[in-house]
């Protein structure tokens, strides 16, 4: 279930009954769904203000989230309807704005988190192609010497020398493919650091 106190900024909208208060002499609180007042500097109970069906619910959607309630003085001799209802339309669409903000916001959090596990794990692949290059050094040590002790041994080693340069090759190989995915990797931490530039637009 939604809360207004899980994503309103509830300072906001005191600021906009304030104003409406002033302009208008009537008096407005905002209270969640279990009646308690959300706003501040309005009278210690909300049961001094009154509630009309057709204006208090404020919902996202079709899900209601709380009530704007509002109070009349004495001698105010005005039709309050026309002005309760702009405010109620203006704490509406201020409550629904806030939602998609806190949404948005959301979102972007997940985005920029999802950026730095992506920046975490080229990282991760870029260190053990390292470790392929030490590999790759050894393949063709050991094919280098093989090759040497194969020329030693004169014909008894021909079928030794036919590994090593096959071993020779696999080094060969290796050294592209580790070459490739060095390359590609480069490019993906490129792309990660421009789109997590502050200067780039995410949206």
């Amino acid at each position: 279930m939604k809360k207004l106190t899980d994503f309103a900024n509830i300072a906001q909208l005191q600021t906009f009954i304030k104003d409406w208060s002033s302009l208008t002499g009537l008096s407005a609180a905002i209270t969640d769904l279990d009646g308690n007042c959300l706003t501040a500097a309005i009278p210690e109970s909300c049961s001094t203000y009154h509630a009309e069906d057709a204006l208090t619910e404020l919902s996202l959607g079709e899900d209601p989230i709380g009530s704007m309630l509002y109070g009349i003085p004495a001698d105010y001799t005005d039709d309050p309807a026309a002005s309760v209802q702009i405010l109620y339309s203006l704490l509406t669409l201020a409550i629904n704005n806030q939602y998609e903000t806190s949404q948005l916001n959301t979102r972007l959090q997940t985005y920029k988190d999802s950026i730095d596990t992506l920046s975490s794990l080229i990282n991760a692949i870029i260190e053990k192609s390292h470790a392929l290059d030490k590999i790759e050094s050894k393949q063709r040590m050991l094919a280098l010497n093989a090759s040497i002790e194969a020329a030693r041994a004169g014909e008894a080693g021909k079928g030794f020398a036919v590994v090593a340069d096959e071993v020779g090759k696999l080094a060969s190989v290796s050294d592209e493919i580790n070459t490739a995915i060095k390359d590609t990797m480069t490019d993906m931490a490129d792309l990660v650091e421009k789109i997590s530039a502050p200067e780039h637009p995410v949206i």
